[in-house]
């Protein structure tokens, strides 16, 4: 081993002598630097390596690399590169090719590899790397694509014939890969891209490449996106009954806008290939919105109502739930944007497709709230009440449908505590109990503003509930009402009634600890009675309770001697798991028993 290493290091002597002769390295710091070679190569001659060891020895010829490009900058020193730093990337490239070989499942070094090569600008030598990682990992999609782009890129080899090589083998390798199939349709078009640029330039562009009728009875795809078309016209062969590809593609072609023609021929595919395709419309709606910042107003406005008309068709032959989802979800979304902020028009339309919605019977929970919040902000008050009565009719589940008609019915239609009592019955005979709540909890909060005389029994009501969620909920709202409102007696009274009523959550017992505490004057024995009750129902889970008791007791309840029997029923009654939480939480917060 020894042998090996020290040939190494005597091969290595002449690029340290260049770095201490032009002024990079004293004579010292090159010993430091040989001295640290030594120790990584030894644990490279080890009987084991690991890839650990090639890569700290790889990172440390890196960081290398980094000090003497800084040295030369402050030196201004250039000389001798070839005898340094070519012989540094040699040694890293040795040391890469090694620890691939070694572990060439890893696919991460291999692109650590290739991401240094070309870091050193070494473009011959990326592609060779390609070549050989592919053979290796040749199912791997997203490699085949960086491989084939880097070719063809202008920070590659700028081959364009190589990359199209690249793919057709990725494609045969691969064949059901909608990723390559991809790649390949955007490398043609961005070479159609750049050969009608350079006819422009040149003045050899024919207007009759690239045109289409305005009733698109006819389509004339340029010389150019012939290849594109072909690729195109397989990929639905290959691909037969793939939206969400045909959609890619389409997304694809908008990004080159000299692709005119064959963007209305893939339009033209799509609507008629699927032509019940929710998703499908809402693309072709949304296409004409593209660049729509960079446009003038009058474009702006032009393709806004492009993309309505396309909505309207859809939802003409699609009425069903999903599509008018995604209409209005577009043209709530549209007028939220800086350009059609109060655009009447558009306001007007997405209300008109509302009503239309609801004559079907498919506007959805979702969007009722949203056309619920665009009329009362327009002052809407009468049709207002009455489409949130159609909305709880058509979604009669829904608890947020009823608490918002509730709150219409209270500030717009100006009902009295009898109607909304009368509603809070019809809502509850269709929520499912287990989410009621919220309607409760409007109901609760009118009632009380209010000061009205069926208060205290919606209150009992709601407390006793057969839903175990509304009635430990109702008991924690009613018992900080009731303190806020009447004061810490009527609390206690409350507190006294229903905390042995089953279920009762443990925020029932912390809240009226709590205001207990917060008086001037805490009644301790009350605070101690809680606890105690608190622990017998959670005491087993909750091992903060026990903490919280432990405090209390040593620093409130002036009674220290508690402690220790408290640490240690706390032991007893929590499970075994919550257990060792309690004694590490303990030793940490620092009680002193």
């Amino acid at each position: 081993m020894a042998e090996y290493v020290n040939q190494r290091l005597e091969e290595m002597i002449p690029e340290l002598e260049e770095m201490s002769s032009i002024g990079l390295f004293s004579i010292k710091e090159t010993k430091v630097i040989l001295k640290l070679r030594e120790a990584h190569e030894y644990k490279l001659r080890q009987q084991t390596k690991t890839k650990q060891s090639f890569l700290n020895y790889i990172e440390y010829e890196k960081k290398l690399l980094e000090l003497i490009k800084i040295r030369r900058k402050k030196l201004g020193q250039d000389s001798k590169k070839r005898d340094v730093e070519k012989a540094i990337a040699d040694r890293i490239h040795k040391l890469y090719r090694l620890v691939c070989e070694r572990f060439s499942d890893d696919l991460h070094l291999w692109e650590q590899h290739i991401e240094f090569t070309k870091l050193m600008n070494e473009k011959s030598y990326v592609s060779r790397l390609y070549t050989k990682v592919l053979k290796i990992h040749s199912h791997n999609e997203d490699l085949w694509v960086r491989s084939a782009r880097w070719e063809s890129s202008k920070e590659g080899n700028m081959n364009p014939d190589l990359a199209r090589e690249i793919l057709l083998k990725a494609q045969r390798v691969n064949p059901e890969s909608q990723l390559i199939f991809l790649e390949m349709f955007r490398m043609e078009l961005d070479l159609a891209k750049i050969a009608v640029k350079r006819k422009q330039i040149l003045g050899l562009a024919d207007k009759k490449d690239d045109t289409s009728d305005d009733d698109g009875s006819q389509i004339n795809i340029g010389q150019e996106f012939k290849i594109a078309n072909i690729i195109y016209s397989k990929g639905i062969e290959m691909f037969p009954g793939n939206s969400e590809l045909h959609l890619k593609m389409l997304a694809v072609c908008c990004a080159v806008k000299e692709a005119k023609a064959l963007r209305q021929q893939i339009v033209q595919d799509l609507q008629c290939l699927y032509p019940e395709n929710p998703q499908v419309w809402h693309a072709l709606a949304l296409i004409n919105l593209n660049g729509l910042r960079k446009m003038d107003k009058a474009n702006q406005r032009e393709s806004a109502k492009q993309c309505v008309e396309v909505y309207q068709q859809a939802v003409e032959k699609l009425p069903n739930e999903k599509m008018y989802s995604l209409c209005l979800s577009a043209l709530l979304t549209l007028l939220k944007t800086r350009e059609f902020q109060g655009a009447d028009w558009l306001r007007k339309t997405s209300i008109s497709l509302f009503e239309k919605a609801i004559q079907h019977g498919v506007l959805s929970e979702t969007m009722y709230n949203e056309l619920l919040e665009i009329l009362e902000s327009s002052g809407l008050n009468e049709n207002v009440l009455q489409v949130s009565k159609q909305a709880t009719s058509d979604h009669p589940g829904s608890c947020k449908l009823w608490q918002t008609r509730l709150r219409l019915m209270v500030t717009v239609g100006q009902a009295d505590c009898s109607a909304v009592d009368a509603l809070l019955k019809t809502s509850l005979k269709h929520i499912p109990s287990d989410e009621a709540w919220p309607v409760w909890e409007f109901v609760l909060t009118y009632h009380g503003s209010r000061g009205s005389a069926q208060f205290d029994q919606l209150l009992e009501e709601a407390c006793r509930n057969v839903s175990s969620s509304v009635s430990s909920k109702a008991k924690d709202w009613s018992l900080q009402w009731i303190y806020r409102h009447e004061g810490i007696k009527k609390a206690r009274e409350f507190f006294s009634r229903f905390k042995s009523l089953r279920p009762v959550s443990l925020s029932f017992f912390k809240l009226y600890v709590q205001m207990e505490n917060s008086q001037m004057s805490p009644n301790v024995d009350l605070i101690r009675n809680a606890m105690e009750e608190c622990l017998v129902t959670f005491g087993h889970k909750e091992p903060d309770l026990w903490l919280n008791y432990l405090y209390w007791e040593t620093h409130s309840g002036k009674d220290s001697a508690k402690s220790g029997d408290i640490y240690q029923r706390a032991l007893t009654a929590l499970d075994p798991e919550q257990r060792d939480a309690f004694i590490r939480k303990h030793v940490l917060s620092g009680l002193v028993l």
